[in-house]
């Protein structure tokens, strides 16, 4: 899907002539690439940091409790912030009524 999505974002913009079409292909190909590097290194950085969590809270408070409500809310917070940025409703046909029809 991230790559769908950039790659329809350049082209939207880049008309009909060829080399246009390129360059904005080219873009597209370069930013997935920084955009997947960038999500994969968070995901990484997560694997690390939830078990130190569970260790921080565990050590304090004898139970792994007061790091669940941390990782609960942060994992709310991503999930409303998901929805208030991709997936509210009507949303497509403001941002970009080209794409308000492509149901991704």
């Amino acid at each position: 899907m991230i790559p769908a999505a950039f790659r329809s974002h350049h082209l939207q913009g880049a008309g009909e002539a060829e080399p246009a079409r390129q360059r904005a292909l080219t873009a597209a190909r370069l930013e997935t690439a920084a955009a997947l590097g960038f999500i994969s290194a968070i995901g990484a950085y997560g694997g690390w940091l939830i078990p130190q969590a569970y260790a921080v809270s565990t050590s304090l408070t004898g139970r792994p409790v007061g790091a669940l409500y941390v990782l609960i809310a942060i994992y709310a917070t991503c999930l409303w912030l998901t929805w208030r940025h991709f997936m509210r409703p009507g949303l497509g046909v403001v941002a970009s009524p080209a794409l308000a029809s492509a149901e991704v």
